[in-house]
């Protein structure tokens, strides 16, 4: 029995290793939109950049079907199709090819969402391509944004950006009048990973001369999907103003995976790390969100607590502020309710629990968060999300936040 167990053993993994080690090669590629071989709403081209297959390119069997999976989530993650299959046809005269299928039913393109105060409207897929032109209107925020990825079909990319943060900011008197442009430009070294090179410029007005001030920002971002239940985001991020007067560098990593091992439940992880040459403890903020450079890399890197310190005058904007830093965050969210809002619009509620920690400073001050609360998240083709939370430290000190975010 025993030498019959082990004949059966080295049978199956020589059946995995030869699995691993045999090569095909991808023959030919085939995209069906809408069930048609052409679509005037989305072009091939868009549909096969959301790969790394092509033809002609040898894969092993495991990493082809690795691939296809792949592929099919980036696709559905992408917000252009309402659905999307990617398979093999089974092999006929060559057995060492293999035809790949991809089939996708094209969604509805127009986008409409919002954030505190303030109203998106704009469009995706315009021409059948990679590009999106918001625009976003309200109390304070006004302004526009293009973001065209796979320029004419090419591996580049090109973000542009302009908004001001008024009128609201006419009406506050600790509130400057503030513009923001932002333009960017890089690369897809394959469909996950972008390297890009970032130009922030932040005007801001007020009684006293105007303060312009420059970021370069160049930056690797990697979006994986291990599968249909493990996502990863990562970001690597370098900052210099070359034209401030402490010409202050700094760069950080962050990192979030989201696993959901079963349909109701989520855990998600966030960590995070920074360092400048600041010498001022205001490089990075990690006490709101807001809509500063330091806070594009990761939105929702803050700690979610009350904790005040002599470090500032202000309870919240500027406690958490450092020239470096070491951040974790975890979240248990439950997706309690999904409905669905005539004729198309997905609200998912979805209450959860989170913990946050980070050291702050070259002489680390420890801060903390415990809490809960409940996000509102309006899916596609809304794309607002709505975060309400109340986290405590271990101090007894506790704050509400209110923010337009999705969570890490």
């Amino acid at each position: 029995m025993k030498k019959t167990v082990f004949i059966l053993y080295v049978l199956f993994s020589a059946s995995l290793l030869f699995a691993e080690q045999t090569k095909v090669t991808i023959s030919n590629i085939k995209v069906f939109i809408d069930d048609e071989e052409s679509s005037p709403l989305i072009c091939r081209e868009t549909v096969l950049s959301y790969t790394a297959l092509v033809a002609g390119k040898e894969i092993s069997l495991n990493a082809l079907e690795h691939e296809l999976v792949q592929t099919e989530l980036r696709l559905l993650a992408s917000g252009l199709f309402y659905s999307a299959k990617v398979s093999v046809a089974p092999p006929r005269k060559n057995p060492a090819q293999r035809t790949v299928i991809i089939t996708v039913q094209t969604g509805f393109f127009w986008r409409f969402g919002g954030g505190n105060a303030y109203g998106v409207f704009g469009k995706a897929g315009i021409g059948g391509k990679r590009l999106e032109v918001l625009s976003y209107a309200g109390w304070n925020k006004n302004g526009v944004s293009v973001l065209y990825e796979h320029v004419f079909d090419s591996p580049f990319i090109f973000e542009s950006s302009l908004a001001w943060n008024g009128p609201a900011s006419l009406f506050q008197a600790d509130t400057a009048s503030r513009v923001y442009a932002q333009l960017a430009s890089g690369i897809f070294i394959n469909p996950d990973i972008r390297l890009c090179i970032e130009f922030d410029d932040t005007a801001a007005f007020s009684t006293d001369a105007p303060i312009n001030e420059l970021c370069i920002s160049p930056y690797i971002q990697i979006q994986k999907y291990f599968s249909k239940t493990v996502t990863a985001l990562s970001t690597a991020r370098l900052y210099t103003y070359p034209f401030s007067t402490e010409k202050a560098v700094g760069g950080e990593a962050v990192t979030a995976l989201n696993w959901t091992p079963f349909v109701p439940v989520t855990f998600a992880l966030c960590g995070a790390a920074g360092i400048s040459s600041s010498h001022t403890n205001t490089f990075f903020n990690l006490g709101m969100h807001d809509s500063t450079l330091s806070e594009a890399s990761f939105p929702d890197r803050i700690v979610r607590s009350g904790t005040t310190t002599a470090r500032s005058n202000s309870p919240y904007s500027k406690a958490f502020c450092a020239d470096s830093y070491i951040f974790d965050s975890g979240e248990i969210r439950w997706n309690a309710l999904t409905f669905t809002v005539p004729p198309a619009f997905t609200i998912e509620l979805q209450p959860f629990i989170f913990t946050d920690m980070a050291l702050l400073g070259t002489a680390p001050l420890y801060a903390d968060a415990f809490g809960g609360g409940l996000r509102v998240l309006f899916d596609n083709p809304v794309f607002a999300y709505f975060t309400l939370c109340y986290g405590i430290n271990h101090s007894g000190d506790g704050r509400f936040i209110f923010a337009a975010t999705k969570g890490f």
